[in-house]
């Protein structure tokens, strides 16, 4: 018996099963990497929706497996991305630009050049002050 031919045969056999487990795992990871991605934006999106999140739906660009972009209400339009639509949130309502309850600021008296007291960060917003003279602040 040739113990280097027996030798030689397993190595050979074992390079074929190591090249096929390879390759297997290579084409089925790809073939399933689209459908992960169609998910995950579809996934992303019904987030969005169940906590009421506005802007997430409306406003937030998702880039879909094909590389187009677009927000969740744009890619409920088509079909085949799977992204339902949203009964919970109304892109067509406009955001609260208010200082206290929309944008999440304080009315203050300004410094003397007309900023934020306190290093803070004059905000416009849609509302008037409850104070002559004073301006929106974020801090």
């Amino acid at each position: 018996m040739n113990k280097k031919g027996v030798g030689l045969g397993l190595v050979l056999v074992g390079v074929i099963v190591l090249v096929l487990v390879v390759g297997g795992f290579f084409f089925f990871s790809s073939s399933n990497l689209s459908s992960q991605k169609a998910d995950s934006v579809a996934v992303q999106c019904q987030n969005a929706c169940d906590t009421n999140q506005k802007s997430g739906f409306c406003d937030v660009a998702r880039i879909t497996p094909d590389g187009k972009s677009g927000t969740c209400v744009n890619l409920a339009a088509n079909s085949k991305y799977d992204v339902q639509t949203c009964s919970n949130v109304d892109c067509n309502e406009a955001i609260d630009q208010s200082c206290i309850i929309g944008l999440g600021g304080e009315w203050k008296t300004p410094i003397s050049d007309g900023k934020c007291p306190d290093s803070g960060i004059k905000i416009g917003s849609t509302d008037s002050s409850p104070v002559e003279g004073q301006v929106c602040c974020f801090y």
